[in-house]
């Protein structure tokens, strides 16, 4: 779940660990509660490769108890004499107020973005109860504030696929209006750009390739949308909710299709549903 860097970091570990564990075979002192605690760590770290349970505080916070029990044995044992402490203690310490800087600074960008993304959320729902003057108003901070969500965490694929919607929506305004046509394509291709970031970052959520497919469907890309729906049956081939979808879209392009009495590619559509 944390990527390679917190993959990375799960081996130092168990490797530091492992090291700490056979400089201290030999010892006698406290023999017991060493192999004791190692057992049990071990025990926690098998079980989370078959299981969630390290998704739990509760049993990870059990975990990181026996971690630290293993290193104060260690330290108790192998005292400041044996080592140069210092260099040593300036590098934790500069480790420490990186990584905990680095925490922090993220850990607030993604609550500004959760944030924003709420508050943009709310704004969108008040659109169609608000009032006609109103509308203009809660839709341009409806933008806003899922730009900044976007902004502040680009990796968050329902963040972009209510960006994308969002310029969908304007797309349909300005095709509505007397916009040049150069400014209706920049705009068609800015939401084609944004629904296939959105669908990259979480390609088997259904829920975010209905909400594309939504905005594919306002700037009238049918390609996109038939794209988007024959996605979701390879990301989800044993969910019956992805083929319903990918039918449903399938008999909208065969419509559309129909409609334009260009056969050929009706017959495309009909033969694939």
């Amino acid at each position: 779940e944390a990527g390679i860097i917190g993959f990375l970091s799960w081996i130092v570990l168990l490797g530091t660990l492992i090291y700490c564990l056979y400089r201290l075979k030999n010892r006698s002192h406290d023999r017991m509660l060493i192999w004791g605690l190692a057992a049990a760590g071990l025990a926690l770290v098998i079980h989370s490769a078959i299981d969630f349970d390290f998704s739990l505080p509760a049993v990870f916070i059990l975990f990181w108890t026996l971690i630290g029990l293993l290193n104060g044995v260690y330290k108790s044992i192998y005292t400041e004499s044996q080592h140069s402490t210092q260099p040593r203690y300036f590098i934790e310490y500069a480790v420490f107020i990186i990584l905990g800087g680095t925490l922090i600074i993220t850990g607030t960008m993604y609550l500004s973005a959760y944030q924003s993304a709420q508050q943009g959320a709310r704004a969108l729902q008040q659109i169609e109860m608000a009032e006609e003057g109103k509308q203009s108003d809660l839709f341009r901070t409806a933008a806003e504030e899922f730009e900044k969500a976007v902004s502040l965490d680009k990796y968050n694929a329902e963040y972009q696929a209510e960006w994308a919607h969002i310029n969908a929506l304007q797309y349909k305004t300005m095709a509505g209006s007397s916009v040049p046509q150069s400014a209706l394509q920049a705009k068609a291709e800015q939401v084609r750009s944004e629904i296939e970031v959105a669908d990259a970052l979480k390609p088997h959520d259904l829920q975010i390739k209905r909400r594309l497919i939504e905005s594919a469907i306002l700037i009238g890309d049918l390609s996109s949308i038939i794209n988007l729906a024959e996605k979701s049956v390879y990301s989800n081939p044993n969910d019956i909710n992805a083929y319903n979808l990918y039918a449903n879209s399938l008999w909208e392009g065969f419509q559309f299709y129909l409609a334009r009495q260009e056969l050929d590619n009706a017959k495309v559509y009909a033969s694939k549903l």
